[in-house]
């Protein structure tokens, strides 16, 4: 009985470069897709698989975006005027620090 082998020791080099995609999962809603290119994100009706809003964001513009804290957006979004509101620095501060302490400790 006669047996072949063959010597695969070289090296194999991919033609493109492999994409990862990133899914994001609320529960069994699916709310985010990410890869290089694109990320798209779906916000559902509470307590149940209907979408409300989808958003489709190329990558070029998410590297755009500038993150605002929750006291710039509330001056921002202004007084009941239309016009913009300036807090005291210790309301500012107080502010950033709940800020801060929500987004670290998601879970709770």
């Amino acid at each position: 009985m006669w047996r072949r082998e063959r010597d695969l020791t070289g090296w194999m080099s991919l033609s493109r470069k492999p994409q990862v995609t990133w899914y994001g999962w609320d529960g069994d809603r699916l709310t985010t897709i990410q890869n290089d290119r694109s990320r798209i994100q779906t916000i559902y009706q509470p307590g149940s698989f209907t979408p409300l809003i989808r958003v489709e964001t190329a990558t070029g513009e998410q590297a755009k975006t500038q993150r605002r804290s929750l006291a710039d957006t509330l001056q921002q979004s202004g007084g009941e005027d239309g016009g913009s509101v300036v807090f005291p620095p210790v309301l500012v501060q107080m502010l950033d620090r709940l800020e801060s302490e929500i987004l670290a400790d998601p879970g709770e």
